[in-house]
């Protein structure tokens, strides 16, 4: 169980750290007896939160485990750490993670294909159709790159589906802020049909609308799109 959690951890796109039994914990009860406990997992966080977890199946948390996990949580809370503690996970979700996760293997990396199957985001000149879509879409509008990485960083933490896609963000004309991101094909043309999400930079926010990526009419997109 415990390998479970902290693969999910490790697919957390918010998580940058985790560490195995990251520290143990020594006190004293009521009888004087000297207590300890290691909690299972610590990870940082991207934006500079912490949080301890501890994994046990509720059928299996006795009444001195109880007292171990609420005295953790307390001193997790003196120091302004954050403190979880978790049963069984989503066995659909496991499954699902399991079968990602035996694509990490090294031999998978076959960077050649990778190179032909998902455009790196940053190599813009993969980009550039302005002959063959609209001026909406076209690469060539794209004067901040770091700007287009941060709406596809965006889009792929906030709409899962779009985390193992090739995808790319073009800023909206008229609408400052505003990225339009869509799945590509290995040229880095936006697929037809599908799906669009309009990234607000600013607020931050995505929301999601269905359509033609070369043929959006972005106002009215944003009336009736959802929030992803």
């Amino acid at each position: 169980m415990e390998r479970d959690h902290v693969m999910a951890l490790d697919f957390d796109p918010t998580v940058v750290g985790i560490a195995s039994q990251p520290f143990w914990l020594s006190w004293r009860d009521e009888a004087a007896r000297l207590i300890s406990h290691g909690p299972d997992f610590f990870a940082r966080r991207a934006d500079g939160t912490s949080v301890v977890v501890d994994c046990r199946p509720v059928e299996r948390r006795k009444p001195r485990d109880a007292a171990k996990f609420e005295a953790t949580a307390r001193a997790c809370a003196m120091v302004g750490w954050n403190y979880r503690l978790v049963g069984v996970p989503d066995p659909i979700v496991t499954a699902n993670l399991r079968w990602l996760a035996g694509y990490r293997h090294p031999r998978h990396d076959l960077p050649d294909v990778r190179e032909v199957l998902i455009p790196t985001e940053l190599d813009f000149d993969r980009y550039r159709h302005a002959q063959e879509v609209t001026d909406s879409m076209s690469i060539e509008t794209v004067d901040t790159p770091a700007s287009a990485a941060a709406a596809v960083a965006l889009d792929r933490q906030r709409a899962p589906e779009t985390r193992f896609l090739p995808i790319a963000a073009r800023p909206v004309p008229d609408h400052p802020g505003y990225f339009q991101v869509n799945r590509v094909d290995r040229t880095g043309r936006a697929l037809p049909g599908g799906w669009t999400f309009m990234v607000d930079l600013t607020k931050p926010t995505v929301v999601r609308n269905r359509g033609d990526p070369d043929r959006l009419d972005f106002a009215a997109a944003l009336r009736r799109a959802t929030r992803a």
